[in-house]
């Protein structure tokens, strides 16, 4: 018979935000912030950068370079949309062969490979001249997104935080918002002043010239025990937390599934609002000066929000901390049912402009407790697959609602009630020391 670790269930208790799932005494939470190692918030800053270069250059500029291909290459509006759709599906497929890697090779390699791939799939984008190399190039910047931004990125923030870790991450998760803020101005200024290819080509040198130097430099291999944000100096994060769960007990596990669930329920709400919100203010009498500004209010809020939502999974816990996130979500998207009035507008921008993509923080921080650090990569890559598909799903049952009901309505009631099953689901999920002790159990019933 397989031996295997004995577990106490008597004394399973949830970890507080602090501790983030790791076993040993409770850190006392108040220390200093200079007695803190500089080293992680070094590399919270380098992740940060690396986010808001990638992701906010890569991925969210895709929508500005539409209007002037569709202007030279007179492309349907289905036709150029293959972009978009050949970058969502090969990020998503993407996610869990980076995991996979991340699992085996250090994270600044994995994180350099895949920038430089998003680099020269933006000089691709630049010098092309038909649909077939755009379509390649759009391919190669879905699999360089994979490997350089939130997956890897929540990996290494959750390797070198245990106090700490929901602010940690939030400031370098709040990268991807405040790259969207700036690099969709960026690449609206250079489309209209000097062309599209010129666009495509100034966004994608820096990538090469500064982020992948950036990471090989700035992104160590891995921290070292006393640099390891509340825990031990001489034995660096808990022994429970490092191991965790394998992976064919993680995907057995109920965490796995009610993160999954979880995944998916962020991903098709905040990309059907995303990519609507817009066309759904102008419908409604808002100048779309006006409607593209409430967007980015919206992402200028989210920067904070996940800092705040960070902070507040370290003083509780980060499944509690994402219950109350998308009940607050919810609330808002019933007030932008309203939306003709423009109080209801604001209360929805400072609801669900702060919640809605918290769970790039809090999500990391739930795994983690959850699930541990052992498989951490080849999870978190399988639950980005969850969250893709779903960004996916959701602009189509916006779109769908509004054809056949002449209506957003049913499709903002929809995904507030999505938002429901959302924080149902991160309440449901159970604290690692329990998911250990459920794996041993099963094991022990299979022999």
């Amino acid at each position: 018979m397989m031996k295997v670790q004995k577990v106490d269930i008597g004394l399973a208790k949830e970890p507080t935000g602090n501790r983030a799932g790791a076993s040993g005494s409770r850190p006392t939470g108040n220390k200093p912030m200079e007695k803190r190692s500089s080293s992680g918030w070094r590399v919270v800053a380098v992740l940060f950068v690396v986010l808001f270069f990638i992701f906010g250059a890569g991925y969210l500029t895709t929508g500005v370079f539409f209007p002037p291909l569709i202007k030279e290459f007179r492309w349907s509006r289905t036709r150029v949309s293959l972009l978009a759709s050949i970058l969502s599906a090969a990020q998503g497929l993407g996610g869990p062969v980076a995991g996979l890697l991340l699992d085996r090779v250090p994270a600044r390699f994995v994180m350099a490979v895949g920038a430089a791939l998003a680099g020269c799939a933006m000089i691709l984008a630049g010098c092309a001249h038909s649909l077939g190399p755009l379509l390649i190039a759009y391919l190669m910047l879905g699999v360089g997104l994979s490997a350089s931004t939130l997956i890897p990125g929540s990996l290494v923030v959750a390797s070198w935080f245990v106090e700490g870790r929901g602010l940690a991450m939030g400031i370098a998760m709040a990268g991807t918002t405040v790259g969207a803020m700036t690099m969709t101005n960026v690449a609206s200024y250079l489309v209209s002043n000097f062309g599209w290819r010129a666009g495509y080509l100034v966004l994608g040198v820096p990538m090469l010239a500064v982020i992948v130097p950036l990471i090989l430099f700035g992104v160590p291999s891995a921290p070292r025990s006393k640099d390891v944000s509340g825990a031990d100096a001489a034995t660096g994060p808990s022994s429970t937390e490092t191991s965790g769960l394998d992976m064919k007990d993680a995907i057995r596990s109920r965490s796995f599934r009610m993160l999954m669930l979880l995944q998916f329920c962020f991903g098709m709400v905040a990309g059907a609002v995303v990519f609507h919100l817009v066309v759904y203010l102008i419908g409604l009498g808002y100048p779309a000066a006006t409607a593209a500004l409430i967007l980015s209010v919206m992402f200028g809020l989210n920067a904070l929000g996940k800092l705040s939502m960070g902070l507040i999974a370290d003083r509780l816990t980060p499944r509690v901390a994402c219950t109350i996130n998308y009940l607050i979500t919810g609330l808002g998207l019933l007030f932008l049912t309203e939306a003709r009035h423009p109080g209801a507008v604001a209360v929805f921008v400072l609801t669900f402009g702060p919640t809605f993509a918290a769970s790039l923080v809090l999500i990391p921080m739930i795994t983690v407790n959850s699930l541990g650090m052992r498989c951490y990569g080849s999870v978190t890559g399988w639950l980005s697959l969850a969250s893709t598909l779903a960004v996916a799903i959701g602009p189509l049952v916006a779109g769908r609602s509004f054809d056949v009901f002449r209506s957003y309505t049913p499709a903002l009631l929809l995904f507030a009630a999505v938002c429901v099953i959302a924080s149902a689901s991160a309440f449901s999920c159970l604290p690692l020391e329990v998911e250990l002790a459920r794996a041993q159990a099963y094991r022990l019933r299979a022999t």
